[in-house]
């Protein structure tokens, strides 16, 4: 089914919360700010050189002021170790985007190295390591190297320009990697990298992108067929997956991004999490969806709570910057799964238009079923006085699957394994969004 929204389209541009807006010739900048005292929603995982050589990244006291994101291998006592982390961000297009940072190595084995890679679009992060140096397609040049430029135990400042990007999604890659360690084998030395005050500024999208999940009409996709290569670059909707324990009557659920990794050494890897733009979806009756699939084929699976998002002005409704109006936002959506499946999913909305979910305003998670209802689908709605000072709102559809129990698998990552949640029994489970609608209510 597709249900045309219609929405006025302004030529002023944005500002939100955990952002801070700036006039600039005519338009309006917001920069995304991130100070590291809450978890990370990465866009995505990849461990290439298998879960034996990953990472620890996590909220770490010794940032610049407060917390910091450290990324180091000495958690897994790992002398030789590669990951990247992807972040993804909407912007309106034929524009450029500025991130910065700041940044310290408490230790630097010799040849290990930061690397900052940016594409202009949408893209998984497996693709900066299998073509991003393509000798006919290559990515663009990385942004940052730290070994041209350096590192020390003394915080660096790093503030970077992308060129203008025609699409209206950035992914940005965040690359750490030690090789293999060739001192003191009684004395080995482990990357240990601290990241504080992240931030990207961009000019926000001013128009509501593929709010039939259409894909521009396309047929169709998904992150099996896009995992290694630059086909998905005009997607309009960012990724993302939580890190987050939840308490529950029953027990606390711990969804993570151990899964996400796509190492080399899972079973089936790509088809653990599937995010899927499908024109006609057999599973959903023919409706053009977004679907976010998870395939139990590939092994036993832990808790995870991950979706898509996008974030728009409200210059797109028409509204101008001192307009504080009661919005809604509506979201048809349904799941697809065995009757004892955990699998959930929600709307959610932040109306300062941030990026960390902890913030945002959920609906209750559904559990209707299509393989057992009748009618099989449900419209969620949320509804929101716009802040003052508010100049974008983010829309979230996200999939929960969890158990308030240990994970049955603690094999992955490598010992010493932090704890997990179980995920769902069962075959597959796959959660729909069949369109998303947004109201002003009152003016």
């Amino acid at each position: 089914m597709r249900l045309l929204v219609y929405m006025l389209i302004a030529v002023l541009a944005v500002c939100f919360l955990g952002v801070k807006g700036a006039v600039i010739a005519g338009t309006v900048e917001i920069t995304h700010r991130f100070d590291f005292e809450l978890p990370m929603s990465w866009a995505d995982d990849v461990s290439p050189w298998a879960n034996y050589k990953v990472q620890r990244w996590d909220i770490s006291d010794g940032g610049k002021s407060g917390k910091a994101l450290r990324i180091d291998g000495s958690a897994y006592e790992r002398t030789s170790t590669y990951e990247i982390r992807t972040l993804q961000f909407n912007h309106k297009p034929n524009t450029s985007v500025t991130i910065a940072f700041d940044i310290r190595a408490a230790s630097n084995p010799t040849g290990s190295f930061f690397m900052l890679r940016y594409f202009d679009g949408y893209c998984t992060g497996s693709t900066f390591h299998w073509v991003a140096d393509d000798e006919k397609h290559p990515l663009p040049p990385p942004l940052f190297d730290s070994r041209k430029t350096g590192l020390s135990q003394t915080w660096k400042r790093v503030s970077l320009t992308t060129p203008i990007l025609k699409n209206t999604v950035v992914t940005f890659a965040l690359i750490a990697q030690q090789p293999d360690w060739t001192g003191d084998p009684d004395k080995p030395k482990y990357l240990d990298y601290y990241l504080d005050n992240l931030s990207i500024t961009v000019e926000p999208l001013d128009k509501l992108m593929d709010s039939d999940f259409e894909w521009h009409g396309n047929y169709g996709s998904s992150t099996i067929e896009f995992r290694r290569n630059t086909m998905a670059a005009n997607c309009d909707w960012c990724d993302f997956a939580d890190q987050e324990e939840v308490v529950t009557p029953d027990g606390i659920i711990r969804y993570t991004l151990f899964q996400f990794r796509d190492a080399s050494t899972q079973t089936l890897p790509g088809v653990r999490h599937e995010t899927k733009h499908a024109g006609h979806h057999d599973l959903a009756w023919g409706s053009s969806t977004i679907c976010l699939a998870r395939n139990f084929g590939a092994g036993n699976l832990s808790a995870v709570s991950w979706g898509v998002r996008q974030t728009v002005s409200y210059a797109a409704l028409g509204l101008k910057s001192n307009e504080t109006h009661k919005i809604r936002v509506r979201m048809k959506l349904s799941n697809a799964r065995e009757s004892n499946s955990a699998c959930r999913c929600q709307l959610g909305v932040d109306p300062w238009g941030g990026t960390i979910t902890q913030r945002a305003m959920w609906t209750e998670l559904e559990d209707v079923n299509m393989w057992s209802d009748h009618w099989g689908w449900r419209t969620h709605s949320l509804e929101f006085v716009r802040p003052k000072g508010s100049e974008a709102f983010t829309i979230y559809f996200r999939q929960r699957d969890g158990l308030p129990q240990p994970a049955r698998d603690q094999s992955y990552p490598p010992k010493p394994s932090e704890p997990q949640s179980q995920g769902s029994p069962g075959n597959s489970c796959s959660s729909f969004a069949d369109w998303v609608l947004v109201d002003i209510l009152e003016k």
